[in-house]
């Protein structure tokens, strides 16, 4: 049931179905629902889910809250780059929003390859290079039995007492190892190895 009173508002738009399946999950768990009772979160897959699709419509929908006086707190766009044209612009138009506009900011949550490295991160610490996506979901696979694209990792991960707390350790370690080459001047979305999902999951813990 809908709260009467909505004291935020999050806007998530998601690239894959891996992604929009773990946050629903998080955001559907016994203990996060109570938790985010005043809080309204928005996650879904728009039509067009490229990152240029998905920071367009989070611009769109972001303007279109203003005009309704139902603003939103803040909107995050959750893509990778396993294959995907118009990375680096999608980054840019993110750029351009938040420096501009008198709107709520937008933030990007990236992985490289993709979402499943945030999900191998709860269980190694070190870098992995995956060719595709396919490659990286049967990495995955090794280390949960079963995994898909439908499959409820939250719940998952939750149920066996696997460490989220050691996933964010492990993703922050992994962002340090790319420091130098971003530092030599490389862009994140260049490195072949990168995840900040736990970023917007910090978010959402503290929201």
């Amino acid at each position: 049931m809908r709260p009467d009173k909505i004291f935020k508002r999050v806007l998530i738009l998601c690239e894959g179905d891996s992604e929009t399946n773990y946050l629903t999950s998080y955001r559907s768990d016994d203990g996060n629902r109570r938790r985010l009772s005043g809080t309204e979160i928005d996650i879904y897959q728009p039509k067009n889910f490229s990152p240029i699709g998905l920071v367009k419509e989070a611009k769109k929908r972001v303007k279109e809250s203003k005009k309704e006086h139902m603003l939103f707190d803040c909107a995050w766009v959750v893509f990778d780059k396993d294959g995907h044209y118009g990375v680096p612009d999608a980054f840019q138009l993110v750029a351009d929003h938040n420096n501009a506009a008198k709107l709520p900011q937008i933030h990007i949550a990236f992985s490289a390859r993709c979402f499943e490295m945030w999900l191998a991160l709860h269980f190694e610490r070190r870098k992995l290079y995956f060719a595709n996506g396919d490659a990286a979901k049967d990495h995955v696979r090794t280390l949960i039995p079963g995994y898909n694209e439908s499959f409820k990792a939250y719940k998952h991960l939750k149920e066996h007492d696997i460490s989220r707390e050691k996933a964010k350790a492990n993703a922050i370690w992994l962002r340090n190892q790319g420091m130098a080459d971003i530092n030599l001047g490389r862009r994140l979305y260049d490195l072949d190895s990168w995840c900040d999902f736990d970023e917007l999951m910090d978010y959402l813990d503290q929201v």
